[in-house]
């Protein structure tokens, strides 16, 4: 997979960043590694 780079103004990084923590920081995501207890 290539790695692409872009020079963004810090406003349009900015504006990345507040979608992308909403995109992938969601609290709604499903479990995907449980741990099993010793009880």
């Amino acid at each position: 997979m290539p790695i692409e780079v872009k020079v963004v103004s810090q406003a349009a990084y900015d504006a990345w960043l507040v979608s992308a923590k909403k995109l992938f920081a969601s609290a709604d995501a499903p479990q995907l590694v449980q741990v099993a207890s010793n009880n």
